[in-house]
């Protein structure tokens, strides 16, 4: 098999789909059932659902104040929206989402709600925390305190700190 040729199959099958464009995949064959041939772009469609539904899940756990405030037909839409404009670029889906905070920004639907990308972006912020490796213990730094002029000491975050800035009282 040139691996070439498989390379683009494989990138054609993703881009169907993930794309938001009738399904057109050339080579495409009838899948058997139990109630006779099942149309071509059956299983594709399939593979659709499963990605939105896929997206939606891994959204909502990823902004769950939001998730909470919106509802699941708000956010439903926001995944299948986010889905088409800035795809999965890695394949943990723990990761799909980072784009949501500006481009709650740009939509009309939420011109009313100005603050809600800053709550999207401190959501975003707990959940990457949630990811971040552990923060060696301090103990002995406090002692740094009594020996040396606080003015002179300087300050490294944990990882997984983030400094939001937001004139909405987002918490």
């Amino acid at each position: 098999v040139d691996s070439n040729a498989e390379a683009l199959r494989q990138q054609a099958l993703i881009d169907a789909v993930a794309g938001a464009q009738p399904i057109v995949v050339a080579g495409l064959r009838p899948l058997p059932g139990p109630s006779g041939q099942a149309p071509a772009d059956a299983g594709l469609r399939a593979y659709r659902r499963n990605a939105m539904a896929t997206a939606w899940r891994a959204l909502a756990a990823a902004y769950p104040t939001l998730q909470q405030l919106l509802g699941d037909e708000a956010m439903k839409a926001l995944a299948r929206d986010l889905w088409h404009s800035h795809p999965p670029v890695r394949g943990d889906l723990a990761w799909f989402g980072a784009e949501l905070p500006p481009h709650l920004a740009t939509l009309a639907d939420y011109a009313g709600m100005p603050w809600l990308a800053d709550l999207a972006r401190l959501d975003w912020a707990v959940h990457r925390a949630g990811f971040a490796g552990d923060a060696k213990p301090g103990v002995e730094d406090l002692a740094l305190l009594g020996e040396h002029d606080p003015q002179c000491l300087g300050m490294v975050w944990a990882p997984g700190c983030t400094w939001l800035s937001s004139a909405w009282p987002v918490e």
